[in-house]
């Protein structure tokens, strides 16, 4: 299935995985995808690359900042990417977007 589990079932692992995974397809799409209107990004950033970000999510939700940081750093890199976008803060790239933080957050944060 893909999902890493531990004998502590920590999520730390798998976050990591899901966002060096998600990381390395999204350098190969911004070196390769020039049209960096809002609609191509979109279609791109929902189709290669947040998919490897939400996959099995529902399996091992980051409860841990610094796991919730992990995935969300990849998305504020993206939308900056996109045209005319890059010096608005996070949450209106997103609203501009339409799109939402990857935890919407509902997980509680555990130091």
């Amino acid at each position: 299935m893909g999902v890493l589990t531990v004998s502590d079932l920590s999520v730390s692992g798998q976050c990591k995985e899901a966002a060096s995974k998600a990381n390395r397809v999204f350098g190969m799409v911004s070196r390769q995808f020039w049209e960096r209107e809002p609609w191509s990004f979109l279609i791109v950033y929902k189709g290669f690359v947040r998919r490897h970000l939400e996959y099995a999510i529902q399996a091992w939700p980051p409860y841990l900042r610094r796991d919730i940081n992990c995935s969300e750093k990849i998305q504020r890199r993206a939308t900056k990417m996109v045209k005319g976008f890059h010096k608005l803060p996070y949450e209106p790239r997103l609203k501009k977007l339409k799109l939402t933080t990857l935890l919407k957050g509902d997980y509680k944060e555990i130091s």
